[in-house]
Formats: structure tokens, C-alpha cells, sequence
């Protein structure tokens, strides 16, 4: 049957494991995954995470059933992360992942890191598994390493060609202090690697993205891809289930008259389908930014409440 085989693609990709999500989204139905389960074919081995009787026991495979069973936008992180990539200094203490707030799932054996700035620009996948990107590892671990040892592990990584500092930069800019995190050495790190460095001197993008996350409210998507008058486009920043836009107009790139009219575009587009548009711009001060995109949220989820208002 088709959708057995796109199971079993999907095993053959995950180091033989399988979401029940992501096989019922293939087609498989509740009462094949039963009698997959009964005949012993496949194995439960997390809460709703098949193995393939006989798939070979890897710590890959055990890190991968761990994210799987976390849900949506868990990823691998810390020593785990670090392991995954071999980073210099970082340890693996054990298998640790990271997830949105609001997401709280216990899973044996597993520690469980909430984050409020969990950024789509945090998130890969490496050998198959969901991770947080390097730069976000190594600022994740920095409260564990001394400021020599951060700065070895960040200079190897450079040498490897797995990091870059523009990244290392833009990921530090969009994140505060917090547990197991020292913004301190990350900054001095930078300092030492990026003649003129300046913590407080950021993109649009991650300013707004930093202020957003500081001031508790929901983390947007980024880049989000839509298909707007037949064309595919991607928002700057979105919030798809408010059907909220976010766009950055930094002046360096609409000075033009052509991205003038493209955005002019994009504005009429975003009405046709009922979605709202918010333009941030340098000027605009941090509370500013805070202030539209919370009045913003608070409208259209408001009106999302409202039976058919969005439909």
C-alpha cells in the first residue's frame, strides 16, 4: 500500500523511526498503525514514536525519538546540540532539548529547556535530526564554559566552517540573559573577533525581534512563505494564526521606486486575503515597536474570536 511505503520512507530517513503524526499525516490510519504495533513490526519507543522492529539502537535514534516526542518546534539543544556537531568543550550531559514557553511535555530521561526567544532563525536540522543552529548552542552552553574555553569552541567552529560570526552576531543580538546563558562572555567573545564591535547596534530585524521576545509577547515566524496574486513571497516577520504582517522598511532598502511599488503591492495583496500589515521602521524607538505589535495582536485575535470574522 502507498502510504505503508511512505512510512517506511520516512523510517528509512529517521534512523527507522516514525511520528504517529507523521504517519497518520501520510495516510496511514490509526487502525494500521495497531496492527503494525500487534504483529510486532513496529516497536513503541517514546509516547507516540515507532521504531522498526529490528532498527539498530544509535544515540542518534534516541535523540531523534526524544525530539519527535516533544511535538512541534522541539529541537535538540545544549550539550546535546554540541555533541551532535562536536563542538569544542561542550559536553553531552544527557539528552537536552529545547522548546517554545507554553510547551511543557516530560519525557524520561530528557531535560527540558522552555525558551520565550526560540527563533525559526535558532532552528536546523542535522543528520536528520531537529537542532538549534550552532551559534544559538554555543550562546545556549556559554554560562558553562569559562570565556577561554567559549572562545576556543567558537574558533573552531569558525575554522570548520560550521559558524560564522555574522551569525554568531545576529543570534547574540536577539537574545538576553538567561539560565545556563552569559550574554557577558558571548559579547567579550565578539569583541575580541569583530573590530568595533557594539552590542547595542543591531539590524531592524533583530531588534525588533529581541524587543518582542523581552517583553513576553508571542515569538513571530520568520520569513514566513505565503503565495500573494499568484506569486510566492516571504514576510519579513508573521503571526499566521492572527493573520498579522510584519514588515521591516529599513531605509537602505526601499529607497527605491521600485520596492516603493513592491511594497505598495504586497500591502493590497495582504487585504485581499484578510491579513494585516505592520510596517516597522529604524526610527521607530524599542517601546514604540512593542506597543503597535501588541495593539496589533490584541486586534486581530480579537477579531479572529469572533465567529466567521477572519473566514
Amino acid at each position: 500500500m502507498a502510504e505503508m511505503e511512505l512510512a517506511y520512507a520516512f523510517m528509512r530517513r529517521q534512523y527507522g523511526l516514525i511520528a504517529r503524526d507523521q504517519a497518520i499525516a501520510g495516510g496511514v490510519s490509526p487502525l494500521q498503525i495497531r496492527w503494525q504495533l500487534t504483529r510486532g513490526r513496529w516497536v513503541l519507543l517514546r509516547p507516540d514514536v515507532y521504531a522498526l522492529a529490528g532498527a539498530p539502537p544509535t544515540w542518534e535514534q534516541t535523540v531523534l525519538a526524544a525530539v519527535l516526542a516533544g511535538g512541534d518546534r522541539v529541537a535538540a539543544s545544549h550539550g546535546t546540540a554540541g555533541h551532535l556537531r562536536v563542538l569544542k568543550h561542550v559536553d553531552d550531559l544527557g539528552i537536552e532539548l529545547v522548546a517554545p514557553l507554553g510547551r511543557h511535555k516530560r519525557l524520561d530521561g530528557v531535560v527540558g529547556h522552555r525558551s520565550g526567544a526560540l527563533f525559526d532563525s535558532d532552528l536546523t536540522v542535522f543528520r536528520s535530526i531537529p537542532t538549534t543552529t550552532v551559534a544559538r548552542t554555543l550562546i545556549d552552553v556559554s554560562g558553562r564554559l569559562s570565556e577561554r574555553h567559549l572562545g576556543h569552541a567558537i574558533d573552531d567552529a569558525l575554522r570548520r566552517r560550521i559558524l560564522n560570526l555574522e551569525d554568531l552576531r545576529r543570534t547574540a543580538g536577539r537574545l538576553g540573559s538567561a539560565p545556563g546563558r552569559s550574554m557577558r562572555k558571548v559579547h567579550r567573545a565578539l569583541a575580541l573577533r569583530i573590530p568595533g564591535y557594539d552590542p547595542l547596534h543591531s539590524d531592524l530585524e533583530t531588534r525588533a525581534l529581541r524587543v518582542i521576545a523581552a517583553a513576553g509577547l508571542p515569538v513571530p515566524r520568520q520569513q514566513y512563505p505565503m503565495v500573494l496574486g499568484g506569486i510566492d513571497i516571504h514576510l519579513d516577520l508573521a503571526y499566521p494564526e492572527a493573520r498579522l504582517a510584519i514588515e521591516l522598511d529599513g531605509f537602505e532598502w526601499h529607497r527605491t521606486r521600485s520596492a516603493f511599488d513592491d511594497d505598495r503591492w504586497r500591502d493590497a495583496e495582504l487585504v485581499k486575503v484578510r491579513w494585516m500589515n505592520v510596517r516597522l521602521t529604524d526610527t521607530m524607538s524599542d517601546s514604540a515597536i512593542v506597543e503597535v505589535i501588541g495593539a496589533a495582536l490584541s486586534q486581530r485575535l480579537l477579531t479572529r474570536a469572533r465567529p466567521d470574522a477572519l473566514e
